[in-house]
């Protein structure tokens, strides 16, 4: 297996932080160490959002410091960036899979209200990609349920059957 060259001779000074081609395979120190993904995640944004905090990338970057937060169960760090997503970028196309993130907050901590509502709200929403509605409504059935809810689990899935099923699921 031939090896990857670092980054900086792949594309030069003007290379994307986004865009670098992941080092995996056998041999690989990636390939077995998530935390050393999640940290190298997390060093890489904090250095977008210092280098370019103008940039149309802060709200991606802030995104995936928020999921490497949950990861690593820092739920607070988590809620700070998410918050700060819905707070700056209230119409960025981030903000339902946000309110997904903090829902499985929120559901962590056992928070049913909480939960619920997010989750409520974030299926109403009209442009909600479809694996992001895949998994809200699969996260809202699994909370009704847990809650003895059953036939409300139920109109959730079938709400969201669309969503749920593709040709290729049948």
């Amino acid at each position: 297996v031939a090896s990857i060259p670092a980054p900086s001779a792949q594309r030069g000074p003007q290379a994307s932080l986004f865009n670098e081609a992941p080092a995996w395979g056998p041999g690989s120190s990636r390939a077995t160490a998530p935390k050393a993904l999640l940290d190298e995640t997390i060093a890489k944004c904090e250095y977008m959002i210092f280098r370019r905090p103008k940039s149309n990338w802060v709200d991606d970057a802030r995104f995936l410091l928020g999921r490497a937060a949950f990861q690593q169960r820092n739920y607070g760090s988590a809620l700070q960036n998410f918050d700060y997503i819905l707070a700056t970028y209230p119409k960025s196309d981030l903000v339902p899979d946000v309110m997904l993130w903090r829902a499985k907050i929120a559901y962590q901590f056992d928070n049913s209200v909480a939960c619920r509502a997010t989750l409520q709200k974030m299926l109403a929403m009209p442009e909600v990609r479809r694996d992001t509605r895949v998994s809200g409504a699969l996260l809202l059935a699994q909370l009704l349920t847990r809650d003895g809810e059953y036939n409300k689990a139920i109109a959730v899935l079938d709400d969201n059957l669309a969503a749920l099923s593709t040709a290729k699921d049948r």
